[in-house]
């Protein structure tokens, strides 16, 4: 069997153990295999509950090593890919691959492992104790983002459809079963399912996202005139400086065995930190403009489906396009969003575009300044997004990718209640600390209840109303929106006295620990008068 053969099987990741020491002082033996499908195939709703070592735990050697196995995996499936791709990948990157004959098994190399586990347990180390933006919150983003990118669709489930429409003899232009299915696969994800780096980056980004996170708001930061505000110029700060810590550290030469693995060449690092810096910084969500960016780069992408597919069905016509194929589309999840659409794509039914008719797609075509295109000084024109099928499915990828990050950032909200209430309570408990600690002006326990509701309506909602439109994961869209309106029902009916039972428990332990810190001040009051006495 070729090498090629066995990186393509993807059969075995790293089959590697670890001992783990858990809180209770425990020592397990851990492989990292198992860990990484187990972790992979926890239900959405239970991220977090399942039994140890796959629940949520705040013993971070036990979840470094959670981490370290999805690591392992997504750089596995990434590093293959380079070398199926490449053809002298392999040959000038030895150090990071072990490939078994025998086994036909492909594995990380020691080295690279020992890296990697060792990158994951330094940025660990440079979070914060916070009570919600910790590294914990980091794990629990991290985990929920693997789950996500599982969940997208995959070519079996894809299959049945394009099976229905060849039966019916609905394509109109004859594609060979296998290609026609993967196309499609790859298509109904906007290319993201066939695209390992991004995959990496939008792990990689949910792992450093709140490094350094000092538990209060960049507003706060920029009254301080903190001077991470200056650096940063008033402007994401605290996402900024995740960004900044994260990459040095990647940068330093200890991790040169890593740093080679994700980004082997130029093109590979441009492209691997513009999507890190993408990602991080758009789960700033209290900056108005970023959110307006965000908001413009959905709209340009998903507006105004049947302009585009009758644009689309023009081109077919005019037999520019061999593939274009006029199809009856149905969404399987929102039936009753079922309608007939003409387009070059088996997947056609959410399909949107910017074209909202022939003159808006002309003036397009005069480089109009925004999401697609920019210019320089020189007048030259900087073309982001093209104005083809290409640009437009380039474009869709790069929306759907922040709108997974803004998900997996906010993952709790649309999981099960009991899940949302421990990360609710925790998110009260930093804002609390923090205005007892003089650092915020408005006591979060003003207007708790009402608040909650109120970012499930305007936040929360909207954007799994978008994941359920976009369509990339299939039958099994609607399950977020299902558990944001669920969670949403039940902190209505419940929200009230959980709140009332929350600020008194954070009250009598603020209590506590106040008095705790008293008395150890009088301790040492007293310790340093019997000095002075003696």
């Amino acid at each position: 069997m070729a090498v090629d053969d066995k990186l393509r099987q993807h059969s075995s990741a790293t089959s590697r153990r670890a001992s783990v020491t858990s809180g209770s002082d425990r020592v397990d033996i851990i492989d990292y295999d198992w860990l990484a499908a187990d972790l992979t195939d926890q239900p959405w709703h239970e991220m977090g509950n399942c039994p140890y070592p796959l629940g949520a735990t705040s013993d971070q050697v036990t979840m470094v090593h959670q981490l370290t196995a999805l690591f392992a995996e997504r750089l596995r499936e990434l590093i293959c890919s380079f070398c199926i791709n490449e053809k002298n990948f392999l040959k000038d990157h030895a150090n990071l691959l072990v490939v078994d004959e025998e086994m036909h098994s492909v594995f990380l190399s020691e080295e690279l492992m020992d890296n990697l586990h060792y990158y994951i347990a330094r940025i660990a180390s440079l979070y914060n104790e916070c009570q919600f933006h910790s590294f914990e919150h980091a794990v629990h983003v991290t985990i929920s983002m693997n789950k996500i990118i599982s969940m997208l669709v995959n070519v079996s489930e894809v299959a049945p459809v394009i099976d229905k429409r060849r039966a019916s003899s609905m394509l109109l232009t004859p594609v060979p079963p296998a290609l026609s299915e993967q196309a499609v696969a790859i298509e109904a994800t906007f290319g993201i399912s066939s695209d390992p780096l991004l995959r990496f980056a939008l792990l990689f980004s949910a792992l450093i996202h709140d490094v350094a996170h000092q538990g209060v708001p960049n507003a706060t930061l920029i009254d301080e005139e903190d001077e991470l505000a200056i650096l940063h110029n008033d402007i994401s700060v605290a996402e900024q400086n995740s960004l900044q810590i994260a990459f040095s550290v990647l940068y330093n030469e200890e991790f040169a065995v890593l740093k080679g693995a994700i980004m082997p060449n130029e093109q590979k690092r441009r492209k691997f930190r513009k999507h890190a810096i993408q990602f991080v910084l758009i789960t700033d969500i209290s900056n108005p403009e970023r959110m307006q960016i965000n908001r413009s780069r959905w709209n340009e992408a998903f507006n105004d489906a049947a302009a585009y597919d009758e644009c689309e069905q023009t081109r077919a016509n005019q037999g520019k396009d061999k593939y274009n194929t006029a199809v009856t589309a149905a969404n399987p999840v929102a039936t009753e969003r079922r309608h007939t659409v003409h387009s070059c794509s088996p997947l056609s039914s959410r399909r949107h575009t910017m074209f909202t008719s022939h003159q808006s797609k002309r003036h397009l075509e005069t480089a109009r300044l925004g999401i697609r295109f920019s210019v320089l000084l020189s007048g030259q024109i900087v073309e982001a997004y093209a104005n083809n099928d290409e640009g437009q499915q380039l474009l869709r990828r790069d929306a759907v990718s922040e709108l997974l990050m803004n998900v997996a950032d906010v993952a709790h909200t649309m999981q099960g209640f009991s899940v949302f209430l421990k990360w609710n309570q925790r998110l009260y408990k930093e804002l609390f600390e923090a205005y007892h600690a003089g650092r915020l002006s408005t006591d979060p326990t003003e207007g708790w209840y009402q608040n909650q509701i109120n970012f499930f309506v305007n936040y929360i909602t909207p954007l799994a109303e978008r994941i359920d439109k976009c369509g990339v994961f299939g039958s099994k869209s609607t399950i977020f929106l299902y558990f944001a309106m669920e969670n949403k029902r039940k902190w209505i009916e419940e929200g009230q006295h959980i709140t009332s039972k929350m600020i008194e428990e954070v009250g009598k332990a603020l209590l506590r620990e106040y008095q705790h810190h008293t008395e150890n001040e009088d301790d040492e009051n007293s310790k340093r008068e019997s000095i002075t006495e003696d």
